[in-house]
């Protein structure tokens, strides 16, 4: 008997494993392609796989700075960029290359790039905003590193180890040396008679090349066995030399006497380190998870980080010049940091194709455009759109009402700028919020926030330099019921947007739309509710008359009774709709696929489609302003169209 319980059990056991299994796999194909459609999203184009990649070739992953020229790594693109006025950086010219760019070097006129599987690319830069390719040499495992002096290219070829190139004629490249690294050789410093290379698992390898056609190792950097780390790359400046170990940190070393190099110290206090850069007595760290670090080495054996600055994207190379720092950001481009107060970093520019618009707000001739890795772009309206402004940080939405821009920023809260100079806001607040802070509304005295699953705060902006949580609303589900122990898996309702009306905040939720009274504003309380099927996501108010998007479709509410809101009409559309604008009785709707449709709500209990056209691969937001209606296209960036009268 017994031994048939223990079956029993081992019986029960399996088949439960069996179903946590499964029940594991399909919220793991879930989760896929949940991120398959994130991608999708972030990219704008179609298939999935597809769209990652084009997304990859943008990444930057080399810089280097040439007078008034940066000179970007960009994917599988050599971006010649004009920084004469560092606030406004200007692409001018852009050569192709045939895999990705990988470093970069400078000398006379002539850039050479480490350009992967394509190997080493000599780019005539004498016209700058005309670069003409003149010579290459491909080598069997690619160039990852690049580094030129005396007439010579050193190029780090990965397990081809360090290849000396004469380049006496620019535009056919010779090999003429090459020594084997005991790993591969993936970046190289050339500093008088050695060149310093970053050897992988091997450290830091010293190469006399006093002799270019017979360079020979005369030692390395030597390290604690049980530390071992990947070395990405190599710094050098006067006797001192910093290796880039993301798995540990940073290795000083000592190669006043090349011969005899000395390990001196190994900074750990960076999370991911991938490259280096010096001034004097100070270094500049390209962390890819902690953005730009900044070291005093006056003692190396005690380095103190004086200054720091955190970047979008992952910081993956730094050049310095002129008390800047210009940083390739992989997937957020180039970025420029006033380093001139190291203590005080202060970013003062970016150039990046990469960034995704995912909100807009318009006001005056000004649109305001949130990019998801560069915060908020100020345009003005032009004829054309001229960019007059940024607002740094990590911005979901932006609301503008008069001379004041409220900014949703997630898991940071909300801020509130002063823009009566509209170029350059003023921040005057920040509060940090329970929840995900998504979309702020704002009424007379106060800031009415939608705050994902912690629902809606009430913030008191009476003294707009002190703001502070007065209320609170936490959604319930529709259907009044509560979770319980056995409701494991079960999500908050989380609040997408708001829209206020005097009192009155209408609430767009996961499973429909609450009414929430804010005559006590200390005290919010639900007054009417309309469930709907699918999540509401963005709502638009029009009198009496609310608008919803829905994952579904969009919903024409009436609320002549608040207590109880009531559906009117409902528009289906192919895909999630994403947005709304309402301009002379017309509703423009962009849905997940690109499409705007144009329907006529002159009466919304009997809407009529006008239109419908595909103008781009995402549309996260629309605003209409001035006869245009901007749309942010994802990674497309804002397109305008111009509103015909009577369409």
């Amino acid at each position: 008997m017994k031994r048939w319980l223990i079956l029993g059990g081992l019986i029960g056991v399996v088949v439960a494993t069996l179903v946590i299994w499964r029940e594991a796999q399909r919220g793991a194909s879930v989760q896929r392609e949940g991120g398959a459609a994130v991608e999708r999203e972030k990219t704008g184009r179609g298939d999935p796989a597809a769209a990652v990649r084009d997304v990859e070739r943008d990444y930057s992953y080399a810089v280097r700075v040439v007078g008034s020229l940066v000179l970007l790594g960009r994917g599988a693109e050599l971006v010649v960029v004009d920084v004469t006025d560092v606030a406004s950086p200007v692409e001018i010219a852009a050569l192709e290359m045939p895999d990705t760019v990988r470093d970069i070097a400078f000398a006379e006129g002539l850039a050479y790039v480490a350009a992967g599987s394509g190997g080493l690319r000599i780019v005539d830069l004498s016209v700058p905003r005309s670069p003409v390719a003149r010579g290459h040499l491909v080598f069997d495992d690619g160039a990852n590193g690049v580094d030129v002096a005396d007439g010579r290219v050193y190029v780090a070829a990965r397990s081809r180890g360090l290849r000396v190139v004469d380049i006496t004629d620019p535009s056919n490249p010779r090999e003429i040396a090459g020594i084997q690294t005991p790993d591969e050789a993936v970046d190289v410093v050339v500093r008088g008679e050695y060149a310093y290379v970053a050897a992988w698992y091997e450290s830091m390898r010293i190469i006399d090349i006093s002799d270019p056609s017979a360079p020979k190792e005369v030692t390395f950097a030597r390290f604690d066995v049980f530390e071992n780390g990947a070395a990405w790359s190599v710094a050098v400046s006067g006797d001192r030399a910093l290796v880039a170990i993301p798995e540990i940190g940073l290795r000083i070393a000592d190669i006043s006497d090349p011969a005899e190099v000395d390990t001196l110290e190994t900074y750990r206090k960076v999370s991911a380190p991938a490259a280096v850069a010096a001034s004097d007595a100070l270094w500049y760290v390209a962390d890819q998870h902690g953005g730009l670090r900044i070291l005093d080495l006056t003692d190396p054996e005690s380095p103190i980080e004086i200054g720091g600055l955190m970047l979008p994207g992952r910081t993956m190379a730094v050049d310095l010049a002129a008390g800047h720092a210009y940083i390739a950001a992989r997937e957020a481009g180039l970025r420029i940091v006033d380093v001139s107060q190291p203590y005080n970093p202060v970013e003062v520019s970016y150039l990046d194709r990469t960034d995704a618009i995912i909100d807009l707000a318009a006001a005056g001739d000004r649109l305001y455009a949130v990019g998801e890795q560069n915060g908020v772009t100020v345009f003005r309206a032009a004829s054309a759109l001229q960019r007059t402004g940024h607002i740094p940080g990590r911005t979901r939405r932006v609301t503008a009402q008069g001379s004041r821009l409220y900014l949703a920023e997630g898991d940071r809260g909300v801020r509130v700028l002063d823009a009566s100079d509209p170029d350059q806001p003023r921040e005057i607040a920040r509060l940090e919020t329970p929840g995900e802070a998504r979309s702020v509304a704002a009424v007379e005295d106060l800031l009415v926030v939608a705050d994902g699953d912690r629902g809606l705060r009430v913030i008191d902006a009476s003294q707009p330099e002190r703001l502070r949580e007065i209320g609170a609303y936490e959604v319930d589900r529709s259907d009044g019921s509560e979770a319980n122990v056995m409701d494991l898996l079960r999500t908050p309702v989380a609040a997408w947007d708001v829209v206020v009306n005097g009192h009155d905040a209408y609430v767009a939720v996961d499973d429909g739309i609450v009414v929430i009274d804010l005559s006590e504003p200390s005290r919010p309380k639900e007054v009417g509710r309309l469930a709907a099927p699918q999540r509401v996501y963005r709502l638009a108010l029009a009198g009496d008359h609310l608008f919803a998007a829905c994952d579904d479709g969009v919903r024409i509410i009436g609320l002549a009774q608040r207590e109880r809101p009531q559906e009117l009409a409902y528009l289906k559309t192919t895909t999630f709709a994403t947005a709304l604008a309402l301009t002379d009785g017309r509703l423009y709707i962009s849905d997940l696929n690109g499409n705007i449709t144009v329907v006529d709500v002159s009466n919304p209990r009997s809407p009529r489609k006008i239109s419908e056209r595909k103008l781009a691969g995402r549309v996260l937001a629309l605003v209409s302003s001035r006869e245009r209606l901007f749309l942010a296209a994802a990674h497309e960036g804002v397109k305008v169209v111009e509103l015909l009268k009577g369409h």
